[in-house]
């Protein structure tokens, strides 16, 4: 990584509460979480524009959800991502000072809503039953 981002580099966007992660320890704590969440994941550039030390990608991805990503447990189910990473190079050693990722989690955000309306419909559904007696 040491290749790719200052030592002091700040990553924003790696997570759903947009904290910052701050030195190369986390920028390769998250990645390892990723590939460990997704072990077959595969991204794909699909636009790259560059305008002065900042460079701007949209991609997308997908892999296989193998284990806990985000606080969501782990769906065995293929994800698919999308979205834009802006990186702001050093001028002087060409490496990653700051990047920001907004993405879409759909796939899987989506299916844990569902899930989640699924147990509080369930639930509630037992509820009325035991309060009414039927």
């Amino acid at each position: 990584m040491d290749e790719l981002f200052t030592p002091d580099c700040i990553i924003y966007g790696a997570d759903l509460e947009n904290r910052p992660q701050r030195g190369l320890e986390a920028v390769e704590a998250w990645l390892r979480g990723m590939r460990e969440a997704f072990p077959d994941m595969h991204f794909y550039t699909q636009d790259v524009k560059v305008e002065g030390f900042n460079v701007i990608l949209r991609w997308k991805g997908r892999g296989t959800n193998e284990s806990e990503y985000l606080g969501y447990e782990a769906s065995g189910e293929e994800m698919l991502f999308h979205g834009v990473t802006v990186s702001c190079i050093k001028h002087g050693n060409e490496k990653i000072v700051s990047q920001w990722h907004y993405y879409s989690l759909g796939t899987l955000l989506r299916r844990h809503v569902l899930t989640s309306f699924s147990y509080v419909f369930t639930n509630q559904n037992l509820t009325s039953s035991i309060l009414t007696g039927s």
